[in-house]
């Protein structure tokens, strides 16, 4: 399994990825007119470039991909591990004991019911 193969963990890297388009696209004081004179000479960095170049906020996005990527790990072994109890589940919430007491059952129908019970 790829370390990204669930839609959901593409969505959370894209909302990482989104949220430095958003940064991005926000206005700078560096390149404003009104605060020009203020900070004339001042030669601004790229936000996102700051964001990604700073380690512990990098090791965070990076960290977050691997949590998803070990929460859908677990989840699909937790599914596997239970899949044999699939059956079971599936008579349960179908079952309707009151139509199964009212209907006529012979000796032969209520073997093939036990056998599909083991």
């Amino acid at each position: 399994m790829s370390s990204l193969s669930h839609p959901t963990q593409v969505i959370a890297m894209e909302m990482v990825d989104a949220l430095l388009q958003l940064v991005r696209s926000f206005p700078r004081i560096v390149s404003n007119a009104a605060f020009r004179q203020l900070v004339d000479g001042v030669k601004g960095q790229d936000m996102t470039q700051l964001i990604l170049g700073y380690k512990p906020l990098n090791k965070v996005r990076i960290s977050c991909g691997q949590v998803i990527s070990k929460a859908y790990r677990d989840a699909h072994a937790s599914v596997e591990r239970y899949e044999e109890l699939r059956a079971i589940n599936d008579f349960c919430v179908t079952f309707d004991a009151h139509a199964y007491q009212q209907a006529d059952r012979d000796v032969a129908q209520f073997r093939k019911d036990m056998v599909m019970l083991k």
